[in-house]
């Protein structure tokens, strides 16, 4: 049994190694749209949408290049309060047999 128990901790260790290194914790103030839409867990052209609605403020500091500030990205986190009502991004989930 304790056998069993150190290999499961060594599997544990181990792929919580394996994501640390996959997914470095993201500090730097400025984002690219590729990195807010990983930090905000969206898609870039769902970064893009909330750019282009002005739902976030794009920052220019050299033509061709779009950062976001990554404080109005968690603050627009933090503020959804809205759950999905229906439709899209919703569904009702049937149990097996019914």
């Amino acid at each position: 049994m304790p056998d069993d128990i150190d290999m499961l901790a060594d599997r544990i260790a181990s792929a919580v190694a394996k994501r640390l290194r996959q997914e470095p914790a993201i500090e730097q103030r400025y984002l690219s749209v590729e990195q807010a839409g990983r930090y905000a867990a969206l898609s870039a052209e769902s970064i893009r949408r909330m750019l282009a609605s002005g739902v976030l403020t794009p920052l220019r500091p050299v033509r061709g290049r779009v950062l976001i500030d990554r404080r109005q990205l968690d603050g627009i986190i933090l503020g959804a309060t809205r759950r999905p009502t229906g439709g899209r991004g919703r569904y009702e989930r049937q149990e097996p047999g019914v």
